[in-house]
């Protein structure tokens, strides 16, 4: 281009005749001016160069330290590229973290707004931190929105804890009856929430105000039940009518005042019966100082229960001590208990003793009386030992507590049991003493007299039983020649002197003029065949009676006037020595198509007993019932003196 350049200029200066000369010196201006213009050129080129090469070292230096802060994760820059490659790059790389650096800023400035909101709200400071970096990281805003969490949580949880408060405010305010007096509960009651600060410290006071009005409320409850009770015991003290009674409920001010004005005049009342009041706590009293076994001394210490003056300072006197005795009571409850436990089994032990002196629990052993008594005494023997042990650990725990012994009627339990025992072997003494007494002045009577009170010496009587009767029966029937019912209708003889006059139960036997029948009375003192011959022994050793049926020594009136001892025919069970049960049993004697029944035998042998009170002639031998009769049975009579003896086994 230069050289077709040169072509045309010199062709231009030929025209024109510029010599060579001067045609060389304007081609030497022309090389000058070319190369001083490429030189600015090149200049400038090196200029724009180095202004590149700032610009993407100042770039990338940005990059690089917006890339690090904002944790972007942008590659690093290509370092084949040309100088407007690499500047173009680096611009875009920039433009995406500047975008980034905008929006953090503008999610830190509300992260912030909301956080100084809620700590205005909740009165709480906010979290620190460094404003002044131009790019926040990813740690700041984590930690903004942490705390921006937690203040949100403490917000709901003081927001519950101010509405609680808040309704129990409403509900004690209601219960005292009482408006709203300050500006304070006048921004809690309020309907509109946001105008109360949910600071601690309004939640404190908030919470003191309502802990304050809770106490005057239980104040006033506690209040209400002493008083209602107190109205309860003086309504049944003075005996009011219910119809007169005050009913009020709830525990308000009002119902208080309420109280207040019947108690007033409830105590109005009371003063006008002092007498009657103090009388009824000396009762309550008593009823205490036997729960607690109170002793003699303890008891005479206390002043106002003898004392003659009914005043209020000593009813109040008497209710105090009423009341501590209750309190003592219940604080050791277990121990009184356990002790009214043993006095219960004591006193069943003295009963039981006393009815197994009783002779005449004998006669009425129905149900197995007896040895239900017998288990009863066994279990109370071996229960009284145990309580005695268990209340020795109770009351040496009791010592040890409270220092000082434990008393039972003024006693310590070792001499409360010991005296018992005392008595009881004394009372035992006694007794004895007072029927060896007895014994001895009947003696002396005896002496003297020369009779013998059957009373004393009355054995102790079997309960009445058909069976029984009709096992002797059965037994007089096996020995005898003819029926039972022979044996009463034996003939008319004149009694022996002795026997006659000293057995008074011997039957007495009387014939009407002209009549065949005999009647057959008895003595109306009832005794054993034992009695009878134990007293015609000692008559007959006195007055010297000698009989062959006295002197006899044999357990059965029978074996006195057989030669042999009696045996049971072959073929019939021997006679039982004990007791026959009282169950009806069928007899080996009664015809197969013949039995009787309980009720059958007790009709029969009451119309047997009727017998002795009526006229009836001689039955004969064969009228005999057959059912009662022996199969061994034969004709033979007995004699007059085995007759009259039978008269009065029957």
């Amino acid at each position: 281009m230069l050289e077709n350049a040169e072509l045309v200029l010199k062709e231009t200066w030929n025209v024109m005749g510029f010599s060579e000369e001067e045609q060389a010196e304007r081609t030497v201006r022309l090389y000058d001016a070319l190369g001083s213009h490429l030189q600015e050129i090149v200049n400038g080129e090196r200029s724009l160069k180095r202004k590149y090469l700032k610009k993407i070292a100042e770039n990338s230096k940005r990059f690089y330290e917006l890339n690090a802060e904002l944790e972007a994760g942008l590659p690093d820059l290509d370092d084949s590229l040309g100088l407007l490659q690499l500047d173009r790059s680096l611009k875009n790389s920039l433009k995406i973290l500047y975008e980034e650096v905008k929006q953090r800023q503008e999610k830190l400035n509300e992260l912030r707004e909301r956080e100084k909101e809620l700590c205005d709200y909740l009165k709480e400071d906010q979290i620190a931190i460094d404003l002044q970096k131009e790019v926040p990281s990813k740690g700041d805003m984590a930690a903004i929105e942490r705390c921006i969490q937690t203040l949100l949580v403490e917000k709901e949880y003081r927001l519950k804890t101010f509405r609680r408060l808040k309704k129990s405010l409403e509900q004690l305010m209601e219960d005292l009856e009482q408006p709203n007096k300050s500006r304070f509960e006048v921004n809690v009651l309020s309907q509109m929430e946001e105008l109360f600060t949910l600071s601690q410290a309004n939640l404190q006071q908030l919470n003191r105000l309502v802990d304050g009005y809770e106490q005057k409320v239980k104040e006033n409850k506690q209040e209400c039940l002493e008083l209602q009770e107190k109205i309860q015991n003086m309504y049944s003290r003075l005996e009011i009518d219910p119809s007169e009674h005050l009913h009020v409920f709830g525990h308000t001010p009002s119902v208080l005042a309420k109280l207040h004005e019947e108690w007033q005049r409830l105590d109005d009342l009371k003063r006008e019966n002092l007498s009657r009041l103090i009388n009824q706590q000396r009762r309550q009293l008593e009823a205490m100082w036997e729960q607690c076994y109170v002793g003699e001394d303890d008891m005479q210490a206390f002043q106002p229960y003898f004392s003659d003056d009914y005043t209020e300072e000593s009813l109040e006197a008497h209710d105090k001590e009423v009341q501590r005795l209750q309190a003592y009571y219940e604080e050791w409850k277990g121990i009184f208990m356990d002790i009214n436990k043993r006095d219960k089994l004591w006193r069943k032990f003295i009963m039981l003793e006393e009815k197994s002196n009783d002779p005449n629990r004998l006669k009425s052993n129905r149900g197995g009386t007896l040895l239900q008594e017998e288990k009863e005494r066994s279990r109370v023997k071996q229960e009284l030992p145990r309580v005695e042990r268990k209340l020795e650990d109770l009351i040496a725990t009791w010592e040890k507590q409270q220092g000082r012994p434990f008393l039972i009627e003024g006693k310590r339990m070792n001499d409360y049991i010991v005296d018992q025992w005392h008595h009881y072997h004394q009372q035992k003494e006694q007794e004895k003493e007072k029927k060896h007494h007895v014994r001895a002045k009947q003696l002396e009577i005896e002496s003297r007299m020369g009779t013998r009170n059957q009373s004393l010496l009355q054995k102790r009587k079997l309960p009445r039983n058909e069976t029984m009767k009709s096992s002797k029966l059965r037994r007089i029937g096996e020995d005898s020649s003819c029926s039972s019912f022979a044996t009463m209708h034996s003939p008319v003889r004149e009694r022996r002197g002795v026997l006659h006059e000293f057995n008074h139960n011997t039957p007495t036997i009387l014939a009407s003029p002209g009549s065949k029948a005999n009647t057959i009375t008895f003595s109306s003192d009832n005794t054993s065949y034992s009695h009878f011959s134990e007293e015609l022994m000692r008559r007959s050793e006195h007055e010297k009676v000698r009989s062959s049926v006295i002197n006899a020594k044999s357990r059965t009136p029978l074996l006195a006037v057989r030669p042999t001892p009696r045996r049971p025919p072959p073929g019939l069970p021997k006679t039982p020595m004990t007791l026959p049960r009282m169950a009806t049993r069928r007899s080996p004697r009664l015809n197969s198509g013949q039995r009787l029944s309980p009720r059958n035998l007790s009709t029969h042998w009451s119309s047997r007993r009727n017998l002795s009170t009526q006229q009836r002639s001689p039955a004969p031998a064969h009228s005999t019932t057959a059912a009662f009769r022996s199969p061994y049975h034969t004709s033979s009579r007995l004699t007059s003196t085995r007759k009259n003896k039978l008269s009065f086994l029957i």
